[in-house]
């Protein structure tokens, strides 16, 4: 735990690049499912997935089970709706397509 303490606040030293090769010979998304990565999430189909998973089961490696994001879901909604919010804001703005 000392090691990860003493790297908070410290500068990298040497910053590696990604090899674009040998990213292009992994899976590569099409333009299509990149496309459906950017579309907006449906509540339903959230809801759906968190059902579809045992109670004691994590779906992330955070540990926390699906029956606690199912019992902590109208906080989580919320986030993720003001979260969209603040998207729709941001984006236009970053992309120069809207201004204030």
């Amino acid at each position: 735990m000392a090691f990860y303490k003493g790297l908070i606040g410290s500068a990298a030293t040497t910053l590696t690049s990604v090899d674009r090769v040998i990213m292009s010979i992994g899976p590569v998304l099409n333009h299509q499912q990149r496309i459906d990565l950017c579309a907006p999430t449906i509540d339903q189909n959230i809801r759906e997935g968190l059902q579809a998973i045992d109670d004691d089961k994590a779906p992330g490696i955070d540990g926390y089970s699906s029956l606690f994001f199912r019992k902590v879901w109208p906080a989580i909604h919320q986030f993720l709706l003001l979260a969209e919010s603040i998207k729709q804001l941001t984006v236009p703005l970053l992309l120069g397509t809207k201004e204030f």
